[in-house]
């Protein structure tokens, strides 16, 4: 009896060694597909290589439902070639099919339909339906950023969208005043988003990694 249960704990032993094996195979797999992926991405940024963002979207689909650590990233990896694919319609299908849980922060689900629905307007030469969804979403972040005064990427998040739709000098002057009443209290946090304001001319809404 003694020697059976000791073979049965032998055998359990190996088949969780195996069962560890492949988990950890997995996630390695997930994170190389997802490296994979995002090094694709950098290569259009570089070379400005549409296929590349085929390959990307080709990477994300085929691994986003296995891979549940990287979901999240991958996600948002997918949002983001869409929206470089100029793929307005399918983009907001895919956003408006995912849990809100989906997303890092509250926020960021209704801030990605809105600026795809913005995007698609502009494209249609409509620019004043365009400027109601970037009002809404300066308006969603703001509430969100009224709890969360330290949040910088929320932060980012509401002065890129307001540079759409306010003159400059305008935007400026309210990240000054942001930065004076001590939100996030990162001084070189605000003039790198300053200089970014300044030397781009922003075209697509704020989606990061």
């Amino acid at each position: 009896m003694k020697m059976y249960i000791f073979f049965f704990v032998l055998v359990l032993k190996v088949i969780c060694s195996g069962c560890q094996g492949e988990i950890k195979s997995e996630k390695s797999k997930c994170k190389e597909a997802y490296e994979e992926a995002n090094a694709r991405l950098n290569e259009y940024y570089q070379n400005a290589d549409q296929e590349m963002l085929d390959t990307v979207l080709h990477i994300v689909q085929k691994n986003i439902n296995d891979c549940p650590d990287y979901n999240v990233k991958m996600v948002n990896l997918k949002i983001r070639v869409l929206i470089l694919l100029k793929e307005y319609d399918l983009g907001y299908k895919f956003i408006y099919s995912l849990d809100e849980k989906k997303f890092e922060k509250p926020y960021k689900k209704d801030f990605y339909l809105k600026s795809l629905k913005a995007m698609e307007l502009e494209s249609q030469g409509d620019s004043a339906s365009r400027n109601e969804q970037y009002l809404g979403i300066i308006d969603d972040v703001l509430r969100y950023i009224n709890l969360h005064q330290s949040d910088k990427e929320a932060i980012a998040d509401l002065f890129f969208i307001k540079a759409k739709v306010e003159e400059k000098s305008r935007v400026l002057e309210s990240l000054d005043i942001m930065r004076d009443q001590g939100n996030s209290g990162d001084s070189m946090f605000y003039e790198g988003l300053k200089s970014a304001i300044l030397g781009s001319e922003i075209t697509a809404p704020a989606v990061r990694q």
